[in-house]
Formats: structure tokens, sequence, C-alpha cells
């Protein structure tokens, strides 16, 4: 059983910006759960909502070039930072790349075929958001239930500790309210685990 009152653990896990990395990450993030006796059910979710985080990351931030061979990297390009924060029985995932590019969420549809990521990520966990860097880029965080019984004074602790994008900052599209139609909601995360559970064991 998870124990809330435990103190926040930290793991962080630093990728290249490749697509073949989503992979590490869910593998990074099942086995930090794993390690925490998290919930089966609530670990599958976290690690879609890794997945999904990461990729957007990776298509902004690509170690590929037009005019570059295949698998050359460029080198001046930044790392993706993921990190997990487990506190008062919320999972906290962030993921820091170096695009000034903020996350937009487009209207879905049964049919659609793009845009998808952030909108699993605004139906599956308990709230997300994006800030700016200091030093140039941005995180975009997303944070899970992972144990009953959380109190209001251990959420507000958690919240606390994420920064906010400041008001002054603009966004290019508007929140939009999660599509919850649990026919499709079960299909698109069904298929997502399917391929998932054809990933080889990390190298």
């Amino acid at each position: 059983m998870n124990d809330v009152r435990q103190p926040e653990r930290e793991h962080e896990l630093r990728l290249v910006p490749s697509p073949a990395e989503v992979s590490r990450a869910r593998q990074f993030a099942r086995y930090v759960l794993q390690e925490r006796q998290i919930a089966p059910g609530r670990i599958a979710t976290a690690e879609l909502l890794v997945s999904e985080l990461v990729t957007n990351a990776v298509k902004l931030t690509s170690t590929m070039k037009p005019g570059l061979p295949c698998g050359a990297a460029s080198n001046d390009i930044q790392p993706i930072i993921l990190r997990l924060r487990l506190a008062a029985g919320y999972l906290a995932i962030e993921v820091a790349d170096s695009s000034e590019q903020p996350p937009v969420l487009r209207p879905q549809h049964p049919d659609s075929e793009e845009g998808r990521g952030l909108f699993l990520v605004e139906s599956l966990s308990a709230r997300w958001d994006y800030f700016r860097r200091n030093d140039g880029g941005k995180v975009v965080w997303c944070e899970l239930d992972i144990a009953p019984g959380v109190s209001a004074s251990d959420m507000t602790a958690l919240l606390s500790s994420l920064p906010r994008r400041s008001r002054s900052s603009t966004r290019s599209a508007r929140r939009l309210a999660a599509m919850t139609d649990p026919v499709l909601l079960r299909r698109v995360r069904d298929g997502l685990l399917a391929l998932g559970s054809e990933e080889g064991p990390a190298k």
C-alpha cells in the first residue's frame, strides 16, 4: 500500500531527442514506479503520459536536421530531461526540452490522426500545464493520482512546488474540455498499451 505521508522522491533521466528514446523513457518510468510499489493500473497510465510528453518533446527538438546523414546528430541539440516526482499520493511527470514552442491542445474527433498526445494528457491526468525555463526552453508537466485518500494539504504542498507560467505569457490556443467518451478513451489506451507491449527489452 502506498504511504501518502512519504517524503517527496525525485528520479531523473536524460534523453537524446530521438524517437528511439521514447521506449527507454517508458521503461524508466515503469521501473521507478514498480520499485515504489505503485498499483499496476496507475503505472500503465503513467507510462502513457510519459510516452506522450516525451514524444512531443522529441518532435520539437529532434536530433535530425535537414541535410544531415541518416542517424547523424547535431552537436547543438540539448537533451530532453524526464523527471518523476512522487509525493503525497501524487506523481508529477515533468519533461524539459529546449524548444520555446508552447504545447497546444487541439480539438479531437474519433477519426483524428494527429494531436492525440495532449488530448490523452488532458484526459488521463489530474491536471497539466507548462512553464518556461530561465535558461531557455520549457517544461511540460502533468500530475497523476497514485493513491487514494490524498488530503487537500498534501495536494497543495505538491502543487505549490510546481512553477506556473506567468500571466503575461501567451498561449496560441485556449484550453479545451477533455473528451469523456469512455469507449473512445478505452480504444485509444488499449491500442497504445498494445504497441508498448511489443517493445523489446532496453539495451
